[in-house]
């Protein structure tokens, strides 16, 4: 959608709504989906899920070459 965006906050609540919790801290970000230790990754990385993400549903990738 139009108003989607790439900035942290909203890719927070994009990922919420799909079961997934980001948090950050220290300048790296944690995913998880559910029990289990989240996974800790640079925000480049979060993008790099969240466009797999994005194009398994339909929508357009955030980068560019993603598909």
């Amino acid at each position: 959608e139009p108003s989607d965006g790439a900035d942290y906050f909203a890719v927070q609540r994009w990922l919420e709504h799909r079961g997934y919790r980001l948090v950050s801290s220290q300048s790296m970000y944690s995913l998880s989906s559910g029990p289990g230790r989240p996974k800790k990754m640079p925000w480049s990385r979060v993008i790099e899920v969240v466009d797999k993400l994005r194009i398994s549903e339909g929508l357009q990738p955030f980068r560019a070459g993603a598909a």
